[in-house]
């Protein structure tokens, strides 16, 4: 029966014991939360995740710029491969507009706008055929350097308002070729 008692004693301590510490923590947490206090939480900074999608706008910022120099590269090297014409550009202006002066008027004209000088070999001459109601600037189409010889014409007909067609031989006066040349201008009467 000692035995007994001794160990219901002991039971009631531990047991007193632990209601104690279980009373402690209830009190400390009640006087917590009556004072304002409450466990922290943890939240991210203000800049939390904007240095990752920093990187990431650098990733892709890189990733741009490495594509942007690969279109520069390709189109560089598209145009190292294109065709450059050699020599100055040979041009023959016809006066087919049926008063005189005009071939001269138009080359004078041409040399207003810039086109003159070591780029270009010029002559002037008069087109015996027919007179020709517009002013016409036609080239070959024909040639690696075409393309670069089109844009010439473009230039020498926008200066001299007419127009850029491709040459056929057949459709002006017999005779009349582009042999020797890379553009030919016939002044019309609409140069009057």
């Amino acid at each position: 029966m000692v035995t007994t008692h001794r160990f219901a004693l002991t039971h009631t301590r531990a047991f007193l014991i632990r209601l104690a510490a279980l009373a402690l923590a209830v009190t400390c947490l009640f006087a917590l939360s009556a004072c304002g206090h409450e466990p922290e939480i943890a939240t991210p900074p203000a800049d939390y995740g904007q240095e990752q999608t920093e990187q990431q706008d650098n990733a892709a910022k890189t990733n741009d710029d490495a594509e942007a120099a690969d279109a520069d590269k390709e189109a560089k090297e598209e145009e190292a491969e294109k065709p450059v014409h050699e020599g100055p550009f040979v041009v023959s202006i016809l006066n087919a507009g049926g008063a005189d002066g005009l071939a001269g008027a138009a080359q004078e004209k041409l040399a207003t706008d810039g086109i003159e000088g070591s780029n270009y070999e010029i002559s002037v001459d008069s087109y015996l055929a027919a007179v020709m109601p517009t002013t016409t600037v036609y080239v070959t189409g024909e040639g690696d350097d075409a393309e670069e010889v089109r844009a010439e014409a473009d230039k020498i007909a926008k200066a001299l308002g007419g127009e850029v067609k491709t040459f056929k031989s057949g459709e002006l006066a017999e005779g009349t070729t582009m042999d020797g040349l890379d553009i030919l201008v016939l002044v019309g009467a609409d140069a009057i």
